[in-house]
């Protein structure tokens, strides 16, 4: 799915992709997560990995996120900002962390409040984005051919 939505973001641009992102990740964590916690219909955990998939890894963010970050910087500093960038997010959403507070929530019944975190850091995701700079017009690769 990532080179068809690559493609895809080329037409309607990264900005409005990371915007559908941090729009639907929001909306749909919670429930997809509280369904697939008591899910018992294979069929119904089956599509909505897709779906939490299809919104997370191929079809909104990891598909465009390498250029997004180049987009963001000056190549002089490029791989150190996008570097910064990345570090930043991964100490406080590393999966290794977010394995160990869902456990440990979920030791003491509250595995729900996991769900919650999960849906405020997408939500953080979604008020940069609509703060972000549009890349086609402004980004550093905009006149590269």
């Amino acid at each position: 799915m990532q080179p068809a939505v690559g493609a895809l973001s080329d037409r309607i641009g990264r900005h409005k992709s990371m915007i559908w992102f941090g729009g639907l990740a929001p909306l749909c964590t919670v429930p997809i997560l509280h369904v697939l916690k008591d899910g018992t219909s294979p069929i119904l955990v089956f599509v909505l990995v897709v779906i939490a998939l299809a919104i997370r890894k191929s079809l909104l963010y990891t598909s465009i996120s390498g250029l997004i970050k180049a987009e963001m910087f000056p190549a002089e500093v490029r791989a150190l900002w996008a570097w910064v960038c990345r570090m930043r997010w991964q100490t406080w959403c590393s999966a290794a962390r977010r394995n160990m507070w869902r456990c440990s929530l979920k030791s003491v019944g509250s595995e729900s409040t996991f769900y919650w975190y999960m849906t405020a850091l997408c939500a953080i995701s979604g008020i940069v984005s609509l703060r972000m700079r549009n890349s086609s017009k402004e980004g550093y690769l905009r006149d590269v051919p």
